[in-house]
């Protein structure tokens, strides 16, 4: 019997190499619709997700286009738009007339109160600082419309409240320069001073006869700030006789401004009441005439006019707090 042959010792396993990492699909990728906004940029650097990103917001964009044109083949037989088209332009031509219509009629309310001469500024001058003289307070009207400030001294407007308010800021900032106090705040908190008492005052005349369940929610917005801003040419007066003047003739012309511009409001808003409830060219209603109530509503209407008159002075002495 042969002996056995010695065993070749056996030979180290090489060592397995690494299996090669399987691709990930990136994040964000759901089968085979990408969702925009959801892709990292992982292994792809920082514009793969980017472009991931433009590709799926094209992609949706392209959807919502072939989507809006079935749409529209589906309304209209046969996949014409002609006729969407045609509506469509005439539905822009429409909004357009209607654009234009609205800021016509807004552009001709505001030419009507600028509708101003010389002669009319003079004589409603006149009118403010000597509201006494004045007798006829009257509207003038051609048939069923009225007449524009340049053809009526009683008419409002708001040429003269507007210059007369950058009148009144200007020489409160004169006035506060020659007391070395100026500062660019000063123009700002008087505009907005003055803005703020019209504010208030119409708001007051509209409540008051909201309250008194008169006929002045005719009384146009415009015509009461109008109205509210004319005294300003007072202001203006008031503040220049108390820096001349003194304190105490600046307290002269806040009594006289405030009984003339008082006077000046009650007769004009007054007026307005009256064309607002039953007013005709060449007609007031007189006193118990139309219904019962009509004389008892009018006093009041009068008695809010008066309270409103008796605080002209105290808005003067306001606005000479300079």
């Amino acid at each position: 019997m042969q002996p056995m042959q010695p065993m070749q010792p056996m030979q180290p396993m090489q060592p397995m190499q690494p299996m090669a990492p399987v691709p990930q699909a990136p994040t964000g990728y759901k089968g085979n619709i990408f969702v925009p906004g959801q892709i990292s940029g992982g292994g792809g650097g920082s514009g793969s997700g980017e472009g991931m990103d433009a590709v799926a917001a094209d992609a949706v964009a392209k959807v919502q286009q072939m989507a809006a044109g079935m749409a529209l083949n589906y309304m209209m037989p046969g996949g014409s738009n002609q006729n969407l088209e045609t509506s469509i332009a005439a539905g822009a031509n429409q909004l357009t007339g209607a654009a234009a219509s609205f800021t016509g009629s807004r552009l001709a309310v505001l030419r009507y109160y600028f509708d101003v001469n010389n002669a009319y500024v003079l004589k409603k001058l006149q009118i403010l600082l000597l509201p006494f003289r004045h007798n006829e307070w009257e509207r003038m009207a051609d048939g069923t419309s009225l007449r524009p400030p340049s053809q009526d001294p009683n008419a409002p407007d708001l040429y003269l409240p507007l210059m007369s308010l950058v009148t009144y800021i200007l020489v409160a900032g004169f006035v506060s320069g020659a007391d070395g106090r100026f500062t660019p705040e000063v123009l700002a908190s008087t505009a907005s001073t003055g803005l703020a008492i019209v504010l208030l005052e119409v708001i007051l005349i509209k409540l008051g006869l909201y309250l008194l369940q008169s006929e002045g929610g005719t009384v146009p917005m415009l015509e009461l700030a109008s109205c509210s801003g004319y005294k300003f040419v007072a202001a203006v007066i008031v503040l220049l006789t108390k820096t001349v003047g003194g304190t105490l003739a600046g307290y002269v012309a806040i009594a006289l401004a405030g009984l003339s511009v008082g006077t000046f409001m009650t007769k004009t808003i007054q007026q307005c009441l009256v064309q607002g409830s039953g007013y005709a060219h060449g007609f007031i209603m007189a006193d118990g005439m139309g219904s019962p109530g009509r004389s008892e509503r009018r006093k009041k209407q009068f008695y809010s006019l008066l309270v409103i008159g008796l605080l002209q002075p105290l808005f003067f002495w306001y606005l000479s707090l300079v």
